[in-house]
């Protein structure tokens, strides 16, 4: 029966909160809209603009605060860097590894002659900088590139 009851008072809480919320709308969507009347308004005059004065920024050699003289910066020319003719890798492919008592050698394929390589050692201008199991970096003539399994 208590819960009959708290049933019920929520239930007319809820219509009367619902009523009160329906009556503030439909007495918004009735209300007239009020006719303003016209304003007489004045004749806009601008007002004439005024000569402005011109300023030129001067530099100023003296430092005030070192009490001493600026140099004139001097200009850097520019000169463009020669661009250096892209890299040709040779045809590389990375096989796999192999761990030989803590050593790990490398199956790489170079110009499709197969070799295996150590760390840091030198194949027809191709080093194996780094490596592990999935993935191996090169270095050919400088530039470095990293070739996947």
């Amino acid at each position: 029966m208590n819960k009959q009851r708290k049933t019920y008072i929520l239930l007319a809480a809820v219509i009367i909160i619902w009523s009160f919320v329906g009556f503030q709308f439909l007495g918004y969507l009735e209300s007239d809209d009020e006719v303003l009347s016209e304003v007489a308004y004045k004749k806009f005059v601008p007002k004439k603009a005024k000569d402005k004065e011109l300023y030129k920024v001067e530099t100023h050699d003296r430092d005030p605060f070192l009490d001493k003289y600026n140099k004139p910066k001097k200009k850097i020319k520019f000169i463009p860097k020669k661009k250096k003719d892209p890299v040709i890798f040779p045809q590389i492919r990375y096989k796999g590894s192999i761990n030989n008592n803590g050593k790990l050698l490398f199956i790489v394929t170079i110009n499709g002659s197969q070799k295996i390589v150590k760390l840091n050692q030198v194949v027809n201008e191709v080093e194996v900088v780094s490596g592990d199991n999935k993935e191996i970096k090169v270095k050919y003539k400088g530039e470095v590139k990293i070739f996947k399994k």
